[in-house]
């Protein structure tokens, strides 16, 4: 088809479809978006969308979208291949799930396997089964996640693809590091680290050395992880990767947030944010929401802390992110118990407490547990603050989480010295 008659179709588009009002931060999802369609038309001989046509359309990015694809098949005419359309499944979900419309890309990425299933492409089955993995992953479902990247993993083995290997490996390990299961993470990210580094992929070696980095330092070894972010950071620059350099400064604001050096840590969590607002990365955006809440709960900043909080719960809404909601509902009960609103910070606890059982993610339910007992601890009601400081301190020693488990320690030591 020819270039002119995509362009006609693309502007009725825009003609029917005002742009909803939306900030900067979905400007960078869209143009990635649109970066997808255009590899993807040329790939399939259909011209490329001329990116002034997408707006920076803020909630209504993934409505545009779908009007967008709708016109180019319009545009295209005629019945795609069974082959083309697999394409096309699997690259518009991608243009989806950088949208944050986890609905709508896990649906494509469904038709992608079911089509390779009848073409009998064992490649392309696996990466479809990856990327619903991912999603699944992404919304927190951990056992069906694994489920589904095992099965991917297995199909990348048959196939010889070393490079599918290691990147399944990394997902598998991205799920273990939520749970804790910390042997399982430093397992599945070596070999990753190991394949990338034989088939000289570096890109994924920065990936990896960024998720050691964090594995690290939720150990407590704060001079390894800076070890691992001086191999990632240089990548990072040197290849103009800004999703990895978002991502590395986030990490790198806890380490030092953990370290107790607030302004550096400010400093990293801006750094990302300005990159992840650029980019309209909304899952990382509402997780630095609540890095910021942190410092001001640091700086008795308890107004500016909520107003972060509840941007972080507006995004997790959206994107059905329950992990970040229930870390949200964490640091409110912190605000609560900071302002001695005892009944409000323990519905925030129990509600964080209810969802990280839910979702299997006991680091952060043993953090949790400590901020509870923390609100006995300032009633003076020793017993029951021992009680949540022990379930907190017993979860950390059996994640081996060396920081962790001094902090709770020192706590239940002071409590017991304090009691009458």
């Amino acid at each position: 088809m020819r270039l002119k008659e995509l362009e006609e179709s693309l502007k009725r588009v825009k003609d029917v479809l005002h742009p909803v009002e939306g900030g900067p931060s979905s400007r960078g999802s869209v143009d990635e978006a649109t970066s997808r369609l255009n590899d993807l038309l040329f790939r399939i001989g259909a011209g490329a969308v001329p990116a002034d046509y997408l707006e920076p359309v803020g909630k209504g990015a993934g409505d545009y979208l779908d009007l967008l694809l709708r016109s180019v098949r319009d545009a295209i005419g005629g019945q795609l291949t069974d082959r083309q359309e697999l394409l096309f499944c699997l690259e518009t979900g991608k243009a989806y799930e950088v949208l944050g419309e986890w609905d709508r890309a896990l649906e494509r990425f469904r038709l992608a396997e079911s089509l390779s299933e009848e073409l009998e492409d064992r490649s392309s089955k696996a990466e479809s089964l990856k990327l619903i993995g991912t999603i699944l992953t992404k919304r927190n479902n951990w056992d069906r996640a694994i489920k589904y990247l095992e099965l991917s993993l297995e199909l990348f083995e048959q196939v010889g693809d070393r490079r599918g290997v290691a990147t399944v490996c990394q997902c598998i390990g991205n799920i273990h590091f939520e749970q804790g299961e910390w042997e399982k993470v430093r397992e599945h990210y070596n070999r990753a680290l190991e394949i990338a580094q034989e088939i000289d992929e570096t890109s994924l070696i920065a990936d990896l050395n960024n998720n050691l980095g964090a594995l690290a330092t939720a150990q407590g070894d704060w001079e390894k992880a800076l070890l691992h972010y001086e191999k990632s950071l240089p990548a990072y620059e040197k290849m103009g990767d800004l999703r990895g350099l978002s991502w590395a400064y986030h990490n790198l604001g806890m380490l030092y947030a953990d370290r107790k050096e607030w302004e550096r840590a400010g400093d990293y969590y801006e750094k990302s944010l300005e990159i992840s607002r650029g980019m309209g990365n909304l899952r990382l955006i509402s997780m630095t929401y609540l890095n910021r809440a942190e410092l001001c709960i640091g700086f008795s900043d308890l107004p500016m802390a909520a107003a972060y909080c509840e941007k972080a719960l507006e995004i997790s809404s959206k994107l059905g992110d329950k992990l970040v909601t229930a870390d949200a509902y964490k640091l409110e009960g912190v605000i609560c118990r900071k302002k001695k609103e005892w009944d409000g910070a323990r519905r925030f606890f129990e509600e964080s407490i209810r969802i990280n059982k839910g979702r299997n993610c006991p680091l952060d339910e043993a953090e949790t547990y400590y901020e509870y007992g923390l609100v006995y601890d300032d009633k003076g009601e020793t017993e029951e603050a021992l009680k949540w400081f022990r379930e907190s301190l017993n979860i950390f020693k059996r994640l081996n989480a060396r920081k962790d488990i001094k902090r709770v320690s020192d706590a239940i030591s002071k409590t017991e010295r304090s009691a009458p």
